[in-house]
């Protein structure tokens, strides 16, 4: 029984070169091998024969970008990849995985680390469209997260996007999966009663600002961000003698462990990561189904946003720098209008 995938019109290198077909089939059963082993789902086995006879055929390759495990964003890529990969392969794709660094600014503030932060920008989007054209991929699914990547990302594809389409090439097309918003942390009742306490000492010795500014500040979620603003106060603290360094430290710990929820995500303030998804939404390049996350996305929401992706595939009309073009004026209008970070 012959079995049923797309097969895409056009120039095929996988089919003209046998180098491709003798080396990545083992790239995509390992992918594959492992969503069947990590989702426990009835996935069935994939034989190399299949995935040679889908890359002949120029069924469309499929890349799924992901960050680095080292920023929170990027936590969970490990598994939503995998839910990817399962989704491709069952709408007739070939699926792909690559990674690419991606900087957090919240790491790096107040650090040598911010003089890199722009700079990433621009490098991401060099290493999308080098192993984009290198491996010849029709398309990307890509797994953004915050700060400079999401938009280098999307740089690299619409850039590569119009070259393609210049040479009269296959048109690229992409659906962005915005990471969700990483839940705040909580102060501990015991911590808290002390900081509450710390308040009213410095009313009583009259540094009103500080005890407002500790009062208000405990009133946020715990998040990277509030950390910051607990620093500075605390440190106020230290100076007026109303806090021992060696407390100082010890409060900034808890306050430190407590802060992120394990399954990471995007902070949850309106800056540049929220920011970066509501544009990117804006722009038209988020399937509905995985647009606002609160929580990773399911295999059902990875299924609804690859049919929304493969059914573009060969349309022009729907390549990632049309999209892009058609809604420019749209992401500026709900950009501005929603106070978005730059």
């Amino acid at each position: 029984m012959t079995e049923s995938y797309i097969r895409l019109k056009g120039y095929n290198p996988y089919h003209e070169q046998v180098q491709g077909k003798a080396n990545e089939p083992i790239t995509v059963a390992a992918l594959l091998d492992e969503a069947r082993r990590t989702l426990k789902a009835s996935l069935k086995t994939v034989t190399m024969g299949e995935i040679y006879d889908r890359l002949e055929n120029n069924a469309p390759r499929v890349a799924i970008i992901g960050g680095s495990s080292d920023h929170p964003a990027h936590v969970t890529d490990g598994e939503t990849r995998l839910r990817f990969a399962a989704a491709v392969w069952a709408e007739g794709g070939v699926p792909f995985s690559f990674g690419i660094p991606v900087l957090c600014d919240g790491t790096a503030q107040s650090t040598l680390g911010m003089s890199y932060s722009l700079a990433s920008r621009n490098l991401i989007s060099d290493m999308v469209v080098n192993q984009m054209e290198a491996h010849s991929y029709h398309s990307a699914i890509v797994l953004a997260g915050c700060d400079k990547s999401p938009f280098g990302v999307l740089n690299g594809l619409a850039n590569l996007d119009a070259t393609r389409l210049a040479r009269e090439d296959f048109p690229l097309h992409a659906t962005f999966v915005p990471a969700h918003v990483l839940r705040g942390g909580a102060i501990p009742a015991p911590l808290r009663k002390e900081l509450d306490k710390l308040a009213g000492a410095a009313r009583a010795k009259g540094h009103e600002s500080l005890a407002r500014d500790l009062e208000e500040t405990l009133g946020y979620i715990l998040q990277c961000s509030s950390n910051q603003a607990f620093q500075g106060i605390l440190r106020r603290a230290v100076q007026l003698h109303l806090l021992s360094k060696a407390d100082h430290k010890r409060i900034e710990k808890e306050l430190a462990i407590h802060t992120c929820h394990s399954n990471g995500g995007i902070c949850a303030f309106y800056g540049t990561g929220n920011s970066s998804r509501m544009v990117i939404s804006a722009l038209g390049l988020v399937h509905p189904s995985v647009e606002l996350l609160t929580e990773p996305p399911t295999q059902e929401q990875a299924r609804a946003a690859t049919k929304g992706l493969i059914a573009c595939l060969g349309k022009p009309d729907f390549s990632v720098s049309n999209i892009l073009s058609r809604n420019i004026d749209n992401a500026i209008r709900v950009h501005s209008s929603t106070g978005g970070s730059t």
